[in-house]
C-alpha cells in the first residue's frame, strides 16, 4: 500500500504475533547502502527503483520472513513477481484522508511539496495496489487489520 497505510506497524505486530522476523526494504536498503533513501533518491527516482529492484530479489528468496515494502515497489511488476513467488501479498488499502491527516510529508522524498503529491501517488497507484494483491485488507483499525490477515495467513498453511 502508500505510505502511512500501516505496513511497519502491521508488520511488526504480526512479526511478534507469528514469531517470524520481519525485513523492512527501505531500511534495508539504507543499512546496505549506508544513507538515507532520500539521498538515494537526490540522485534519481529511477537510480533508488534499481536499488529497490536489486534488494526485493535479493530478500525474496530468504524463507520465514514478513517483508514490507515500499509504497513505490508496485511500479516495478518484477518486484510483485518475485514476491509472490513465496509468499502472499496484501495490500494495505487505508483511506487517503487518514494518511493525510496522519502522516510527516517532510520526511518522505515524494512528499516535500505537500499532501497534494500524496493524493496524486494514491491515484496513481491504487489500481496496481489492487491488481497485484493477493488480498486486499482495509485497514480502518489497526487491530482489526492484523486479524484479518492473521485469518488469512492460518487458512492458507
Amino acid at each position: 500500500g502508500i505510505m502511512g497505510c500501516g505496513k511497519t506497524t502491521i508488520g511488526n505486530i504480526l512479526a511478534k504475533r507469528l514469531d517470524m522476523k520481519i525485513i523492512d526494504v527501505d531500511t534495508y536498503i539504507e543499512e546496505k547502502q549506508g544513507c538515507k533513501i532520500a539521498d538515494l533518491f537526490s540522485q534519481s527516482e529511477e537510480y533508488f527503483r534499481d536499488i529497490e529492484e536489486n534488494t526485493i530479489a535479493e530478500i525474496s528468496e530468504m524463507e520465514g520472513y514478513i517483508i514490507s515494502t515500499g509504497g513505490g515497489a508496485v511500479k516495478r511488476g518484477s518486484n510483485i513477481e518475485r514476491l509472490k513467488q513465496k509468499g502472499v501479498v496484501f495490500f494495505i488499502d487505508r483511506p487517503i484522508q487518514s494518511i493525510i491527516s496522519d502522516i510527516d510529508t517532510g520526511h518522505r522524498p515524494l512528499l516535500k511539496n505537500g499532501p497534494e503529491a500524496l493524493i496524486s501517488i494514491f491515484n496513481s497507484r491504487y489500481a496496481l495496489y489492487n491488481d497485484y494483491a493477493d488480498y486486499v485488507i482495509k485497514n480502518d483499525f489497526v487491530d482489526n487489520t492484523v486479524d484479518m490477515i492473521l485469518e488469512i495467513w492460518k487458512n492458507k498453511l
